[in-house]
Parts: structure tokens; sequence; C-alpha cells
């Protein structure tokens, strides 16, 4: 896997294009994802991960976490494990997500999940895993796909406070994501997903 994280105060950085990911991701531990940017705050400014296809993963495909102000655009994610596009805790912003398709999200057996919404939910309201998992509104999602999925295409559910590691930053712990504006959300797609859009759900703090 490739996670992006500042050491010594120094944040790390990552321009990544035309690469593959293939059978990265390691099953049920949380943070080894295929690509992870992981509290870069601010200074994930201008970095990016393009052009690229990430497929047969074991967890995940895109993580942003604790990270503002990336690009994510133009990459194929096939066949992964739990949530596709991944906004972890909350306090993830201004990024850019743009021109993506995310196929096949599938939930874990039973004990393999991270987080219950990986693979507990297969109702009307509520179905795992999803393509794009978006837990703060003020980022820009354009122009992406989200087929195939066992569960939903784009999932919107906003927590009061940042969760995990981003509650206890200080850039982060005075935010609350319900009340952040909505970036953008415009000319993206949902097919042959199990549900298309879950929007309004909010998360335990």
């Amino acid at each position: 896997h490739i996670m992006v994280m500042p050491s010594s105060g120094v944040s790390g950085s990552a321009y990544i294009q035309g690469v593959e990911l293939y059978r990265m991701g390691q099953k049920s531990i949380i943070g080894r994802y295929p690509m992870h940017w992981h509290m870069c705050a601010q200074d994930g400014a201008g970095q990016y991960f393009r052009d690229s296809a990430v497929h047969h993963s074991f967890n995940r495909a895109i993580t942003i976490h604790g990270t503002e102000s990336t690009l994510v655009d133009n990459n194929f994610c096939y066949d992964h494990l739990g949530h596709g596009i991944f906004l972890e805790d909350g306090s993830e912003r201004f990024n850019v997500i743009s021109r993506n398709v995310v196929l096949g999200s599938m939930r874990p057996l039973a004990g393999e999940e991270i987080l219950q919404t990986d693979n507990a939910f297969n109702t009307i309201q509520n179905r795992s895993p999803s393509s794009f998992w978006i837990t703060n509104p003020n980022n820009t999602f354009t122009d992406n796909i989200a087929a195939g999925t066992q569960g939903t295409g784009f999932w919107f559910a906003f927590p009061k406070k940042p969760l995990n590691s981003s509650a206890t930053h200080p850039r982060f712990s005075s935010m609350e994501p319900y009340k952040e504006p909505l970036g953008a959300f415009d000319r993206n797609v949902a097919h042959s997903c199990a549900s298309g859009l879950d929007i309004n759900d909010q998360l335990d703090s």
C-alpha cells in the first residue's frame, strides 16, 4: 500500500500518475489501503493521484484521511472490499474528486470489516458498502461513475464532530462537518447499484 503521512512535523507528499495498484490493501487492517493520505491536513494542497487503476484490492481503493485539497482524478477502481473512494473522519475538505469510475464495491465477510458500514446494512434506507463514502460536504465531486456496487453508489454521512485521529487534531477539532457548505456535486452517475444515493445520514462522533 501507499501511505502518505507526516513525520517529525513534516508532511509526506504524493504526486502519482499513471500507475496500477493490483492486489493491494490488507484485509481487516485499519489504515492499510492501496492509496492513503493520512493526516496531512492542509499540506495535501497540490498533491494528486490520477490517471491510474486500483483493482482487486483487499481493503478499499483510495482513502483521504484528515487531509485537504488533494486531487483524485480520472482513476478506475475495480473489485475492492469495503468502501471505494473513502473520506475517513469528516475532516476532509477542499478535495477535488473527479472523473473516476468505481466499479464492484463488495461487502467484506462478517468479521473482516473495518466499519459497520462496510457490510452491516442492507435495507432500503442504508446499503453497505459504498463506492463513494462522503463524510464532509465541502468537497468537489464531478463526473464520477459508481457502478455495480453491492451497496450504495454515493453515500453522504456527516458527523457532528470529526472522528478518530481528527477529533484531537488542532486544525480539525473545532470543526462541525455536518454544517460545512456543499462544495460541488455535479454530473455524477450511479449505475447498477443496489442504491444510487444515500443522503442525510449522520455518524456518531
